[in-house]
Formats: C-alpha cells, structure tokens, sequence
C-alpha cells in the first residue's frame, strides 16, 4: 500500500482551557493516520505544512502536537494549522489536513463588583431587607456564591447566598453604633485546577473577589429627654434685676441620646410656682406672675423684686419631645450684692462655663456648704480695665440645714479655711485656672444710657420752659396791673371842686405836667385849649413869685399846676416827694385860696380847691389808699 492512502484523524482539535496553565513544551494532543500499506510504506511521520505558522505551536514526528508559549482565549481563541502525513515509502507519499485548534474557555477570572464600597442604610430597631449585592463573572455563567466574609456586628445581618440579598436579624442602636462595616465575598463554582509544569495536579481553588458594604445606621427618636439633675438651683440679685432678665437656661441641664435632629425639646411648667413659707406679702400677693417660662427654656423674671423680699421659689418644670419627658425642681433665691462671690480663673468665658458645674460640685463637697453658680463674666479690674484672658464665676453660698445665704465675707472666710486646710484640693484648682476668690460688690450704676440721658435733657428743657412763662406772665400780669394804676391815677382830676356842677368842667387827663405818662391827655381838644392857655394863672399854684402881666381879673383854674410825674414802666421818683409836706402845703393853698375869695371874686365865680397830688399807691385791689393824698 502507499502513503497515499495515510488517513488523519480529527480534523477539529479542541484544547482545554487548562492548556493555559501548562508549562511550555506541554503536549496537548497527539494526531493519527493510517497507511494501508505494509512494512516501511506504511510507516508515517507529521509535520507542519509550509504555510503555518510555527509560532504557538510545536509538531513532533509521532504527531504529539505541544505549546511552545502561554495562551489565553481572551487573547485568541481560534488557531488554523495543516498537519501533513507523509510515509517512509519511495517515493514517499503524504496527505494534508487543516485543522483547527479551538481553545477551550475555563475559570481563570474571578466574579468583579462595578465598585469597591457598597453603602446601605437601616433605621435603627428594624429587622428587614437593607439591600443587594451583586457581581459578574467574565468568564460566563459558571455561577456565583455570595457570603459574609467579615466586618462588625456579623452576628446581627445574613446574605442569600444565590441572590446577594442582605438582611438585618438583630436590632442595631443608633445610641451603640452609628455605622457598621461588612466584607461580602463572591465566588464562582467552577474550581480552577492547580497544575504545575511538571503535569502534577494540587488541590483546586475557586476564583473569588469581595467588596465592603457600609451599613448607616439611622437615628430616629426613640429616647426622651433627660434632666441631667432634679434640682436646679440659681440665684438672682434684687438691686440688678429687670424684667425680663434670664435666670437660667434650662437646655444645659438637658440631655438626650438621639441625634440633635431628634432633640428638638419643649419646655413648661409641671405645676404652680412655689415659695417658703418665710415669705412676705410683698413677694407672695404676685406669685403667679413672678417668672416666665420660655418653651426654648429660658426662664425669666416677670416683676420687680422689693427690698424687703427675702424668698427662695420653686418652679416645677418639664421637657418632653415625641419620645417622652423628664421633671425637674427650679429653685430660685433672691440675694443680695452683699452675698456674691466672685472667683477669678485663667481662661475665656466658654472654657469656664463647661467646668462650671463640676467646679461648684467640688466645692460643695469639700466645704459641706451648697455652692450655686451665678453668670460669667469677663474680668474686670477695680479701676474697670477689661481682662480678657482671665474669667470672673460669680456665685453664692447656702447653709445645709438652715437654707441661710453666706454674706460675702463669710464666703470668704469659709473659702480660706478650706483652702489651707486642703492643699491637694487648692493643686487641683490650680491646674484648672483657678486664681482667687474676692469680694464681688457691685457698686450703684450711676452711669445713664444714651436714651436716659435724652428723657432728663428733654425734662430739663421742659422744666426751663415752664419757668420762663411763669416768668413772662408774671411781668406781664405785674406791668398791666401797674399800667392800669397809673392809668387811674393820671386820670384824676387835678382840682377840687364843690359841687357836681363845677366837676363837669374838670376832664379826667388834664394833667399837663403828666402827658409823657399819661396815654388820654390831649384826647379832647377842648381840653387841650384851655391846658395850653399861657394866660391862665392858676390859683392853686404854691409860687409865691408868680408873676404876669395884669390883664383883669385872676382867672380861678382848678387845673394843677404842680408837676406829677408818672412812669408807666420805671419807678416812682419818691425822693422828690419825701421833700415837701403834704399837709402843710395843703393848708397854705386853702389860705391862700380864702384869700383870693375875699378879695377878688365874687361868690358866682368858679371857685375850685386846689388839691395837690404827690404819690398814688394802690393796694392790691387797685383801689387808692389814704396815703396817696
């Protein structure tokens, strides 16, 4: 027979992905012919063609077909060889076969996760599905376990290994644990042998992978508020009060374990205001109304204390939110500057106020004496320089038995003796900031705001308007009623006569010697005539060297000569008077007025009594008094 009737075998050749794994050299598949002939004819050996490529693969003689490199599917999966047969015969015959060498996929990669943290979230006290987890697996559908590799807290969750479900079974409190961090694994169920290059196979492994899956634990309000103390205990000053000033803030003395979104608290009052039976009428009558209550906790006062106030009152309060409530006892004391005092300490307002109940608790227990906490306030030096790097705790003492507040000075006696009788506790102190202890009296404000100094200038000027009205009007009044006076007076007649008849020729104003003060002279013109007629000798004149042509008879005038000055607006020119004797010129006119009667006139003439008119006082009724004439 001849090589020509050399048959090959398995035209497809498929290597198994393990092929991947071996060594170079390895041989994967040995191919076989067969020869119809006999002897050396039927004799075959196999080779590559000329046209393939000998890169990937090596062909012995017998057919073994062996890797000369590392292959993986992901970079080829197909190759195309032709295997020849050829005999030994002569001539030799041979035969071709194209063969294609199909690699086979196997596990070589592990399932992936498209990220590396998972976060899930659980409300706190719920038992239920939180979520999934889930891989892929790029070497196909060789199926993926899920477990719960490691974390916290693993015995309160479970996974469903098929789907990757997480479930929590045991409460988590937010108040315990706020975040809990679990390892889930994912692994395929194809193993992937261990082979070495020497064709020995170990123990199979599996492609596994794993993620970290954050699980938040969220907060809901499940704990109520708690008062941190049944008894709160502040002081308030009876001198320094206003209405309206806080006296404690009860949200410090608060706490609660949820989340501050779920400690929104409200605040009120559990009962009516109480007080000590020591109490005056003074601070009992209002009791209702002596404090405020503020749902945000603040509480303030609500009414001016009296000296005589000496009480402590008992405000029961309460705070609740959704979740439940807590009670506490306010109690508040009035005291006096003379009870405060004042320790001073290194550091700011804030770093002081966190230690200040533990600082007062402290003190309490060493000197048997309850300590209460005042306000905070910046260091202020005698000559009021402000220190801002040290704090002053302004505070007040109680006695334990008898409820009785220390004075000042014996706060500070109480205070020395325990500091040397202590020294470890005075270290302690020392390490806090603790400086001194001093005598905290607050001295009279006398100092006025902007808006108290503006009410007294607008009372001053008020004051000072009013005083120069009363002022105007009572000049006014003063120079109408002296007006009116000298009115009156200047409107006496100057002549005396006797009967009503001869009156009528006397006008009021006549006065001459009177017009620069008199607002009616010259008013008549008749009048006027017979003041400026220079012919008329008057007979009431006192000069006796009156002297005149002789033009008949002496005409008998009742007008006055005599010159009576009146000033409206100054004053009476009185040293002129107190000169001349009114009686006594008096009673030389009438003799001279006799004689002029016996001698010259006839009894039908107008005789007219001269009166002469020196001063005019009025009383205060504006009536002419006995001594004006």
């Amino acid at each position: 027979m001849y090589a020509a009737n050399a048959t090959l075998l398995d035209p497809v050749v498929a290597i198994d992905t393990t092929a991947n794994q071996l060594c170079p050299s390895t041989i994967v598949y040995t191919f076989t012919a067969t020869d119809k002939d006999y002897g050396i004819n039927a004799a075959v050996e196999y080779e590559f063609s000329n046209t393939t490529d000998h890169s990937t693969f090596t062909l012995h003689k017998n057919g073994s077909l062996g890797v000369k490199t590392k292959m993986d599917i992901d970079d080829k999966e197909t190759y195309s060889l032709l295997i020849m047969a050829k005999d030994k015969g002569k001539p030799p015959l041979s035969t071709s076969l194209p063969v294609n060498v199909i690699l086979l996929n196997i596990n070589d990669n592990p399932p992936t996760f498209s990220t590396t943290q998972i976060t899930l979230h659980v409300e706190e006290n719920q038992l239920r599905d939180i979520g999934n987890v889930t891989a892929q697996d790029p070497d196909g559908s060789n199926g993926i376990r899920y477990s719960i590799s490691g974390g916290t807290y693993l015995d309160h969750f479970k996974i469903n290994d098929v789907s990757g479900s997480i479930t929590v079974t045991k409460p988590l409190d937010h108040e315990t644990v706020t975040n809990v961090k679990l390892t889930v694994e994912a692994r395929d169920l194809m193993p992937v042998p261990d082979v070495t290059c020497d064709g020995n196979t170990k123990e199979h492994v599996f492609n596994k992978t794993s993620v970290t899956v954050n699980v938040n634990v969220i907060d809901v309000n499940d704990n109520p508020p708690i008062f941190t103390t049944r008894v709160i205990t502040r002081g308030i000053r009876k001198t320094n009060t206003k209405i309206g000033a806080k006296v404690v803030d009860l949200k410090t003395f608060v706490t609660d374990a949820d989340s501050a979104e779920n400690s929104r608290h409200s605040f009120y009052m559990n009962g009516p205001i109480q007080t000590d039976a020591t109490t005056p009428d003074a601070c009992a009558s209002n009791i209702m109304n002596t404090f405020v209550l503020n749902t945000n906790g603040s509480v303030l006062t609500n009414m001016l204390f009296q000296d005589d106030c000496e009480s402590s009152f008992n405000l029961p309060v309460l705070v609740n939110d959704t979740a439940g409530n807590s009670t506490a006892l306010v109690k508040i004391n009035l005291i006096l500057d003379s009870q405060i005092g004042k320790m001073v300490f290194f550091g700011n307002k804030q770093s002081l106020q966190d230690m200040q109940e533990q600082i007062m608790d402290r003190w309490s227990r060493i000197t048997n004496h309850e300590f209460v906490p005042e306000n905070i306030e910046t260091h202020s030096e005698p000559d009021g320089t402000i220190d801002v790097k040290r704090s002053d705790q302004f505070f007040y003492v109680k006695e334990p038995l008898t409820g009785r507040i220390l004075s000042s000075e014996e706060i500070q006696r109480l205070v020395d003796k325990h500091l040397s009788e202590n020294y470890d506790f005075e270290m302690e102190l020392r390490k806090e900031g603790f400086i001194e202890i001093q005598k905290a009296v607050s001295e009279p404000n006398t100092g006025m705001d902007n808006s108290t100094r503006t009410r007294y200038a607008l009372i001053g000027v008020v004051v000072v308007l009013g005083i120069i009205m009363c002022v105007t009007f009572f000049l006014f009044w003063n120079s109408s009623n002296r007006y009116k006076r000298r009115l009156k007076a200047a409107k006496l007649t100057t002549g005396s006569p006797d009967t009503k008849e001869q009156q009528k020729d006397i006008l009021p104003g006549s006065n001459k010697y009177s017009q620069h003060v008199n607002p009616v002279f010259n008013k008549n013109p008749a009048v006027y005539d017979e003041i400026n007629d220079t012919d008329r000798i008057s007979l009431n004149s006192i000069d006796s060297n009156n002297v005149g042509p002789s033009r008949g008879p002496l005409k008998k005038s009742g007008l006055e000569e005599k010159e009576v000055t009146l000033d409206m607006y100054g004053e009476d020119d009185y040293d002129v008077i107190k000169k001349v004797d009114p009686l006594r010129e008096l009673l030389h006119s009438k003799d001279l007025q006799t004689e002029c009667e016996t001698n010259q006139f006839s009894d039908e003439e107008d005789i007219r009594r001269p009166v002469e008119v020196y001063n005019f006082d009025y009383g205060r009724d504006g009536d002419m008094e006995a001594t004006d004439i």
